[in-house]
Formats: C-alpha cells, structure tokens, sequence
C-alpha cells in the first residue's frame, strides 16, 4: 500500500476496506531498522493504526526489529518497545541483541491475550526458546547496564580526552569522529565523537597483532575508535611499535619508519597492546 517512500493513514485504510468480512488479518507496521530512505517521506504513526486497526477490530502488530526497551536520547528516530506498547501496538516485535545487547533472538511483547493465542499455537513448540538463550536474556535485562547502552550513552568529552591521551602516546592526531551503531539499527545516524588518526598502513599492522585491533579506514587514514572499547582494556601506556613511530610530511599521522619506505619484509614489531581480546570499532 502506498509507495516507497509515502505510506499514509488512508492508504491503511483503502487495504481494510477492501478485505472480505470474516477474513484472519492484521494490520502490520515494520520499521526499516537497516536503511534509512530520506527526503520527500511520510508515513503512520502507530497511534493513527491503532486507532484504526481498532475500528476495523483487527490486531496491530509492530516490528521495531532494533529492541531498544525505553526512548534513547542519542537515538532520537528510533522507536522503542515501551513506546510502541503505550502508543496501542497489540503485538511488538524486536531483536534480542542489537540495541537490546542480549543474546540473539526474536522477542515478543503484547497485550496478555495475544500472548495467550500465540503461546497455545503448535508452531510455538518448534520455535522454543533455549535455555542457554534464555539465560543470557535474564541477565541482560536484570544485569544493569550493558556494553551497548554504554558505548551509546558515552560522553564526548570524556571520549576526547580518552582519545588525546592515546593519541599522545603514539604520537598522533586526535580528529572529530562520527561513530555509527551499526548491526541493524539507527541507519547513518551519526554518534559525535572522536579517534586517533594514524596512516593507512598502521591498519594491517594491527590486524596482524596478537590480540588483533580491528580499526576503520577513512581517506587513506586509519582511524581507531575508543567509544566501544572499554577504559579497563586500555593499558595506561601503550608499547609503540619497534622502530619508532615518526610523524611524515605525506601522511597526517604516524607510522613505523620501515613501513613509511614501503618495505614489506617480514619485520613484525612489537605493536600496541590493547589486552586480551580483539576489540571492533562499532557499537
């Protein structure tokens, strides 16, 4: 119903109107969690479906897909479960991992009748949840806070300073950084921060480290964001590479003086070390 990037309440309404009496529907909202279409948009709210879904005595069923619990300040556009249960969505559906941070899953959320008919289902049995799943669900929702809310909720001053004080060890730059959460949620909505600048070539080097540091590249630079790595994992000093990490006219950054020449001998130096398990730059 509608278009691609127009979807109106009336459109909504037309596709009811159109459907036999007695037939078993619902009225479904999915929110497009991994892309982002901008520009000329319109599209109904769940207040305006559930109004009209009400009229028509069908269920709503809403698919937030990224599970955020409550409204997100850093997120602004997405939408949250307990939003879209109070706005009169009959069903919710959303990840269990994502912006939720727990396990990999589907979740369901509703009013207890709905509930009641889908848990009395056959196919409810073939799809069970685990144990181990469900375990890591408790403890994700009843552990406080997690690695995700933290890395989003991340102050950038703090960051900044976190960030210079890397960049000083190594002798880098500190630049404006826009992280982004990445997996399926708030598409190209960027998240201010900052990250130490090195070459281009410092990138293969920290992949190839022991743990390895899996930064970004950017522009010929390799970029390394702190704000999903937590302060604990970061030694208050870091080892530079043997060989000396120079700064070069050519490059804004630093890089070991035999990489800067171009030689790809098998000269491994001792690299940063960041702890004891790989770190990725994405929330």
């Amino acid at each position: 119903m509608g278009t691609t990037n127009r979807t109106h309440i009336t459109d909504y309404a037309r596709a009811l109107d159109r459907i036999p009496e007695g037939t078993r529907a619902c009225v479904l909202k999915v929110h497009p969690s991994n892309y982002r279409i901008s520009g000329f948009t319109a599209g109904a709210s769940v207040a305006e479906l559930s109004e009209l879904s009400k009229h028509h005595g069908l269920p709503l069923v809403a698919d937030i897909g990224s599970g955020l619990l409550s409204h997100e300040p850093a997120l602004p556009e997405e939408p949250d479960l307990s939003t879209t249960l109070s706005d009169g969505a009959d069903l919710v559906i959303a990840s269990g991992d994502k912006l939720l941070g727990g396990p990999q899953a589907y979740l369901l959320l509703g009013s207890s009748a709905v509930i009641s008919q889908l848990s009395a289902h056959p196919m409810a049995r073939a799809m069970r949840t685990d144990k181990l799943t469900l375990a890591a669900m408790e403890a994700t929702l009843n552990g406080g806070r997690t690695p995700v809310s933290d890395a989003l909720q991340t102050d950038p001053e703090e960051l900044r300073r976190r960030t210079e004080g890397m960049a000083e060890s190594l002798d880098a730059r500190t630049v404006p950084h826009d992280g982004r959460v990445g997996g399926g949620g708030a598409p190209e909505f960027p998240l201010p921060g900052w990250a130490v600048q090195l070459p281009q070539a410092a990138a293969s080097l920290l992949r190839r480290h022991e743990p390895p540091v899996l930064a970004r590249t950017h522009d010929k630079t390799c970029l390394i964001d702190l704000r999903c790595v937590p302060r604990a994992t970061i030694p208050p000093s870091w080892k530079q590479p043997a060989g000396h990490w120079r700064s070069s006219p050519q490059h804004a950054g630093v890089m070991p003086e035999h990489v800067r020449h171009g030689d790809r001998r098998a000269r491994r130096p001792r690299e940063v070390d960041l702890g004891a398990r790989p770190h990725r730059n994405r929330a």
